[in-house]
Order: C-alpha cells, then structure tokens, then sequence
C-alpha cells in the first residue's frame, strides 16, 4: 500500500460471543495524524460552497485556509469506505476545540471525525481523555447485538459469504419490494384444468392443513411468501401471481361454496392472490420442475414448496 494512504494508527477490535456458533466479529477504526491542521474547521466546516458527503457538511478548502485540507477528509472516507470490516476514520490534530464527530445513520458506527490531541509541557497529552471516551463507546457499541451496525454487518457477511452471482443478467422484477435473494417465493402446484381455472377466477391458492400428507402448519413458511409461482401439467409455462393479504383458513364446505372443484380435506389454508399488474415474462416450466426436483426432494409430489427468486433465476 501508498504509504500516503496508509492510516497511522489502525485499531482492530474483534468481539467473541462464548457458545456463539459464529466467528469473531472483527471491525477497524483508523486514526490519521494532520499536523498542518490547526482548527477543526478546516476539515469539517460549513461555507457558501458546501458540499454534502454522508451527512458531513464541507466548505471550499481555500476559503477556509487556503490548504488543500478537503482531501483529508476525502482520505477519511477511503479508509472507512475502501477497507473491509473498516467502521470509523478519524482525523487527530493539534487543536484546542471538543471532538467531532458524525455519523453516518444515526448510531456511533459508522462514522467519520476528527478529534483534538496536542502535547502538553509535562508530555500528557491534552485531549486523550475524549479519545478514551470515545473508543470505550465504541467497545461498548461492538459488544452489542441490537445495535444496526451489528445487523447490516450480519447481513453484509451472508451476501458475500459465497459466490452469489447469476450466470447469465436478467431482467429486473418491478413488483419485488425486496431483494431477489430475500424475497419468498411459493412454488404452488396445479393439479388440473378445473384447479387452474378456480385459482384465477376465486383469487385463492389452497394448501391442505388438516394433517395429511402435503400439509402446512401455522408456522409454516408457505403463509409468509409474497409470490406464487404456479406450475403443473396444465401450464406449458409458470403463471406468477402476488400474494395480496394474509392467508385464511377455509373448511371443506367453504371451500366448496368458492366453486372449488371436488374438495377432498376437512380443511385448508387460502392465501388471496393477484395477478401482478407489471407485466412479467412466465418463467420456463421445465426450469420450474428443476427447481421442484432440487428442493422437494424430500417432499411429497405436489407439496407447496418455498424458495427465494434468485432461486428460479439461477
């Protein structure tokens, strides 16, 4: 690495949970001395020139100073953005003033600041009690499993643990509200003709729930999806519908009275389904089959089944 990129002081900080089955929680928070920097306002000010950057508020640097103290905070934000597990980066300098510091959202980490720590004529140094405070807050924050920063470092160790690409692009779903990979698909088979034409016309799809083989229960994954992907020897190709409320459960004679062909169960859960009002290309059915085969192996043929839409996409 550019020396002139190298942060002076880098603090590494790795949390261990006892009997936890994840690994240690490791983040850095870097420390850059600015000698040439008197007050804090010639890296953190506001001016008729701003600029915005991450609720971080910049002035002209030459109105300021006349240094070129803007790439200062710059290189802060490349060692708290460019270098993984990296929360923090802070400016130290010979000044006077409080510390300051700004966050990124609206916890302690992420963040950017600068902090005041000058020699004193007995060789403390003045300001390394705000220093102190500080990384005893940030020790506090590391060790805490409700904070956010925690959950997005979770969920930013998941995406990236395996290789989450998809071989070939494909076009974009506009009704999904969430990421392909987060959002829960049910794999609803068709069993006939009559079957297809009650789902479209009652807007239900029905899963058994009264004990026998194929069926769901309360906890079950299948009432929390937000599509249905229908297949089955009916379809030449998947017909995608949207889950449009919570699911109900129905008995035999309810279910009868919707026009449903034949109802041999005591009773059934129904979730109420759209057609999406985006149009959406059908999804191969032999690819829909591929992917019933891979996940329902275990399963009973025709079972609800749920994945996630990255799962058909691949």
């Amino acid at each position: 690495m550019d020396d002139s990129l190298r942060p002076d002081y880098s603090l590494r900080i790795s949390v261990s949970d006892a009997g936890s089955p994840r690994p240690p929680k490791v983040l850095w928070i870097f420390f850059d001395a600015k000698y040439r920097i008197d007050s804090i306002k010639e890296v953190f000010s506001a001016g008729d020139d701003a600029e915005e950057s991450e609720g971080v508020v910049v002035a002209d640097a030459q109105a300021v100073t006349g240094r070129a103290v803007r790439s200062d905070l710059l290189k802060m934000h490349a060692y708290r953005d460019a270098i993984r597990r990296s929360a923090g980066a802070y400016v130290l300098y010979p000044g006077t003033e409080d510390a300051e510091v700004f966050r990124a959202y609206h916890e302690l980490l992420p963040g950017l600041g600068a902090f005041a720590l000058r020699p004193t004529e007995d060789g403390s140094a003045q300001g390394g009690d705000i220093v102190r405070a500080f990384i005893d807050d940030v020790l506090d924050h590391a060790a805490s499993q409700l904070s956010q920063h925690e959950r997005a470092s979770y969920w930013e160790g998941v995406s990236y643990a395996r290789d989450n690409t998809v071989a070939a692009p494909r076009d974009a779903l506009p009704i999904l509200s969430r990421p392909p990979a987060d959002t829960p698909v049910l794999l609803g088979y068709v069993k006939s003709a009559a079957h297809l034409e009650w789902i479209l016309s009652a807007g239900l799809y029905n899963m058994r729930a009264d004990g026998r083989t194929g069926s769901i229960g309360l906890t079950g994954p299948e009432l929390g999806v937000e599509l249905v992907v229908l297949y089955g020897s009916p379809l030449a190709e998947s017909r995608l519908l949207t889950v449009s409320g919570p699911a109900a459960v129905m008995t035999q004679d309810q279910l009868r009275a919707t026009g449903y062909p034949n109802p041999q169960g005591k009773l059934y859960f129904c979730l109420p389904v759209a057609r999406p009002q985006a149009l959406v290309a059908p999804l191969p059915g032999a690819g829909i089959r591929q992917v019933v085969r891979r996940v329902g192996e275990a399963k009973a043929v025709g079972a609800p089944l749920v994945v996630s839409w990255k799962d058909l996409l691949e």
